[in-house]
């Protein structure tokens, strides 16, 4: 299984939450696999919204979350 840098995951969640592309153009643009920006998005939303219920916008806490994940 291929490792992508958090620099490529932030990126391609990043095109696909704040563009009008669909899961595939962004995972073709970026190079990687669809279902893994599908779980790239679905895991950012839930800690925004985690965050958010906290009033909390701790971005480092984000990322480190971000980079723990798998893949």
């Amino acid at each position: 299984m291929t490792k992508y840098s958090l620099q490529t995951k932030l990126n391609a969640v990043h095109d696909f939450l704040n563009g009008y592309e669909s899961y595939k153009t962004v995972a073709d643009k970026h190079n990687v696999d669809m279902t893994l920006l599908k779980e790239w998005v679905r895991f950012w939303v839930q800690i925004n919204c985690f965050g958010c219920l906290f009033y909390s916008t701790m971005p480092v806490l984000i990322i480190l979350v971000f980079i723990l994940m798998r893949t």
